[in-house]
């Protein structure tokens, strides 16, 4: 492949210095695609239709100065020479948008920094588009960027970053990573020695807006280091997964309830009630159950059918979940007509005392059931057991006594309750 080759505008009304210039090309043999011009009109001419990778100007041209034409040039570097070493033009070129200044000699040994000097420029152009491009695509990221120096210190953000933290630009540069975490986020998440020490990590946090609520980010963070391995900053980049976790949250919840009432399915009273056994085994505090089961159910759908059954159901959860008081006291459907509650707390007689009211509250609502045997509405029967867990022990347990509990109450003629081992 081919090594590109340089295209040059030299903007130049000294004979002297254009034939330096030519004979320059011609003895390195430099790959340059040059055009000289005189004047500031040719110049004018010339880049309405023409573009070039870098232009060498004359600062002083026979119909004004080269500074009159840098706003016609935005692509390429410019290269200001003068015969005057005066401090001020320098100033002034380079202000104006000058890549570099160079003092012409009576000799012209000035023409021979030109190719270095060009290429210096050329590259530092490509540079600079790079890092605009790059500055650009931070900039209009919906994540949010921002930079911290060496001593936590913010010292840049992007656009996404003020909307997502509150922040206007300049009121957060300069100040403290402190100020987008709590205390204790902050010691237990950026400030982490495991977090800190590696290049690179990832990770989920809560991050703290301006207005000083709260929201979940996954945070990535790179540290870059001098050439001694120092940290100088770090880019991090924080997308707010606010609406993910509300999503994962619910699907969560959907996952512990039971589909039809809307209450603690099975998963969830699993979980709970090992829970509370062992807080009980800590604390010697007793822990009841109450195991319930609508009487004669399957006659029910057999008679009313499948819909009306799923009706009666949502009833009697409805009415178990309002009579529970207490917050820690949980209700969940157990498995088709079969429900529990775990009452955390709670010995024999209130439990019984609770479970004898929830039987009445049922029988009270006049479910017409014409196929029981207990009762012409529809009736619960109950089982209750209650124990003090100790060390080693299982839910199971208790699970057993209360189901056993059951039986014995259905077996007894249902529609009643019935403890285990009540004395």
């Amino acid at each position: 492949m081919k090594n590109k080759r340089t295209k040059v505008l030299l903007i130049e009304d000294d004979k002297v210095d254009q034939l330096a210039f030519k004979r320059l090309v011609k003895e390195k043999c430099l790959s340059y695609d040059y055009t000289i011009v005189q004047s500031l009109s040719e110049t004018k001419k010339i880049l309405d239709h023409e573009r070039f990778d870098v232009v060498i100007a004359d600062y002083f041209l026979g119909d004004g100065a080269s500074l009159d034409i840098f706003d016609l040039i935005f692509e390429c570097p410019i290269i200001v020479t003068t015969g005057l070493g005066n401090e001020k033009i320098a100033v002034k070129a380079m202000k104006a948008g000058a890549y570099d200044y160079i003092v012409k000699d009576p000799e012209c040994k000035y023409i021979n920094f030109l190719p270095l000097t060009i290429e210096k420029a050329i590259k530092c152009k490509k540079i600079e588009q790079e890092i605009e491009l790059q500055s650009h695509a931070i900039m209009s990221a919906n994540d949010s960027v921002y930079i911290t120096d060496k001593d936590d210190k913010i010292i840049f953000v992007n656009t996404a970053f003020c909307r997502a933290y509150g922040y206007e630009k300049e009121n957060i540069l300069g100040k403290s990573i402190r100020l987008l975490w709590d205390q204790r986020d902050f010691k237990e998440g950026a400030n982490s020695k495991q977090y800190v020490r590696v290049r690179r990590r990832k990770g989920e946090f809560i991050n703290k807006r301006k207005d000083g609520s709260k929201f979940p980010v996954s945070l990535s963070r790179s540290v870059i280091k001098d050439k001694k391995g120092n940290k100088v900053a770090v880019v991090q980049v924080a997308h707010d997964i606010t609406r993910p976790k509300r999503v994962e949250e619910a699907w969560r919840r959907l996952s512990f309830l039971d589909g039809l009432t809307g209450i603690p399915n099975r998963r969830n009273f699993d979980g709970f009630i090992d829970l509370e056994w062992r807080q009980a085994i800590r604390g010697g505090a007793p822990l009841s159950l109450i195991m319930i089961d609508i009487d004669n159910f399957k006659e029910y759908n057999d008679t009313y059918g499948h819909h009306a059954g799923d009706k009666c159901l949502k009833q009697v959860a409805k009415l178990l979940s309002a009579s529970l008081k207490r917050p820690r006291d949980l209700l969940a459907r157990y498995g088709g007509e079969e429900f529990v509650i775990v009452l955390p707390g709670t010995d024999e007689i209130g439990a019984y005392l609770i479970a004898k009211l929830l039987r009445s509250q049922i029988e009270a609502l006049k479910i017409a059931h014409s196929s029981s045997s207990a009762s012409k509405y529809v009736t619960i029967s109950l089982g209750v057991a209650t124990i003090t867990p100790i060390k080693n022990s299982r839910p199971e347990e208790i699970i057993k006594k209360a189901d056993q509990a059951l039986y014995q109450a259905k077996q007894e003629g249902k529609n009643q309750v019935n403890v285990f081992n009540l004395k």
